[in-house]
């Protein structure tokens, strides 16, 4: 049943979001004009926990992000923060990129609906939005991957959104430890209306993340990328490739959510008949 519910998921979904792309606006950069200066325009954020020091290189062809752990000290541990967004203000949006092999930090990922704001965590200027992430240093050091509600609380700038409705395995996976070191994995992330969709799939392979959650916190913003490191970690060390922003406008916005919904039902439904 597992097998069969993941692959009507992901094989809709798939289908869904080509339907979506010939009516959406799609933002792309594969960083082979060694810039993130035009062809989009990258807009740099440095501020969320103070720290100094960060990196934005696309020189390579793909695009490296780095920041040392000098910025705000808690109970110990010393953070540091890199990100970067580019495209327009979408509303409705699917977000992905490439995180390409030796990735570092505590938590680093995609982002959608983000404000674009740069001041600390703790101010009212702070970086806002939904973040699709990996935090290797989770589970003792075997890795989850979390939506977070980022900036919304400033008291908990990094929001867990938690474990999704359903059950474990069956309507989510969360609980996964990626071969960043050896392996390249697209990270993507969807919000359409109140659905939040988070998929992470091994480059060349198949689905080894997803989950889907209701919430309507953020409505609209930018896409981009984070990486936040901490001193008892590791210091934000990341490389993307093959970004990607596809606007959903209507009638596909409705159509998606629609069937996403009835995805997440149907998969209950599965479930308690077994």
């Amino acid at each position: 049943m597992k097998i069969y519910l993941k692959t009507l998921l992901f094989t809709t979904a798939a289908l869904l979001m080509v339907t979506a792309n010939l009516y959406a606006v799609t933002v792309t950069d594969d960083f082979s004009d060694l810039n993130d200066t035009a062809n989009p325009t990258w807009t740099h954020l440095s501020g969320f926990v103070g720290s100094s020091g960060q990196t934005w290189d696309a020189s390579t062809g793909q695009y490296h992000l780095t920041a040392p752990n000098n910025g705000f000290t808690s109970g110990g541990n010393q953070y540091g923060f890199v990100g970067s967004y580019t495209g327009p203000v979408s509303t409705d949006v699917i977000v992905s990129a490439d995180l390409v092999q030796n990735d570092f930090g505590a938590g680093y990922g995609v982002g959608a609906r983000l404000n674009g704001l740069n001041g600390l965590f703790n101010s009212g200027s702070r970086l806002q939005g939904y973040v699709y992430a990996y935090e290797p240093f989770s589970r003792a050091g075997l890795g989850e991957m979390v939506m977070y509600h980022f900036g919304s609380n400033p008291f908990n700038p990094f929001e867990d959104m938690g474990d999704p409705a359903g059950a474990e395995g069956v309507d989510w996976i969360r609980k996964v430890t990626l071969d960043v070191a050896n392996k390249d994995y697209t990270f993507t992330l969807s919000a359409i209306g109140n659905t939040i969709m988070g998929v992470v799939t091994e480059v060349g392979g198949g689905v080894v993340a997803y989950q889907t959650h209701t919430d309507s916190t953020f409505t609209s913003g930018y896409s981009g990328l984070i990486d936040v490191g901490v001193s008892t970690g590791a210091a934000a060390d990341i490389t993307f490739d093959n970004f990607n922003i596809q606007e959903v406008p209507e009638p596909a916005t409705a159509v998606l959510a629609a069937c996403a919904a009835g995805m997440v039902m149907f998969g209950s439904r599965r479930q308690r008949q077994c």
